[in-house]
């Protein structure tokens, strides 16, 4: 082989190893930017969702405060609604056994006036404002027991009509607390009434 040729397989042989030396660190170069932009991008991406899922945890717990709040305040008003009304309803009861049972010590027949009857019929707003509490079942009960009291008004010996119809009266009281006590549960139950209108002193 001449010189000639010795010399330029020497230069191809080099230049064919600069050349790959070249790719390589050109190769290597691109290969690290791109990885660089991408851990970037990445990290962009990842700050950017971080924040966008903290400001969606931060709104659904507001709503849910909200909710809470807006709720509470509806079931605080339903439960003082039908507090209010049982208590309304009670208290009718108990006007008319205390009326009942003062006339029947007397022994003489009683028919009660419009006065008589003042505590039940100021159950009725109360009853109305609640029907959206109550369920159809229950808000049967109240109207019969409602009812069965006022018609004391009509009786024409209060004392007779109380002895007859009393026991019943009482068992639809005593049903609708029961109604109310589920309703409301344990914590938020009417006061137990204190019976302290039972009309003992009426004949039985």
């Amino acid at each position: 082989m001449g010189v000639f040729w010795s010399d330029f397989l020497k230069f191809a042989t080099a230049t064919s190893v600069f050349t790959l030396a070249l790719y390589w660190l050109t190769k290597t170069i691109i290969t690290h930017w791109l990885s660089k932009d991408l851990k970037a991008h990445r990290l962009k991406l990842e700050a950017q969702n971080g924040a966008a899922l903290e400001r969606l945890k931060a709104d659904l717990e507001m709503a849910a405060k909200e909710r809470e709040t807006r709720f509470g305040a509806l079931h605080a008003k339903r439960v003082e609604g039908l507090v209010d009304l049982f208590i309304a309803l009670e208290n009718g009861f108990g006007q008319v056994a205390t009326i009942v049972g003062a006339a029947s010590m007397r022994g003489v027949p009683l028919r009660i006036s419009g006065d008589g009857v003042e505590e039940i019929n100021a159950a009725l707003p109360l009853f109305r404002r609640n029907l959206l509490y109550l369920d159809a079942d229950l808000v049967d009960r109240i109207q019969a027991y409602i009812a069965e009291v006022r018609n004391v008004d009509l009786a024409d010996d209060a004392v007779a009509y109380w002895k007859a119809h009393r026991p019943s009266i009482r068992q639809r009281l005593s049903a609708i607390e029961a109604d109310f006590r589920r309703l409301l549960g344990p914590e938020l139950s009417p006061p137990k009434p204190s019976r302290r209108h039972e009309d003992d002193a009426t004949p039985r």
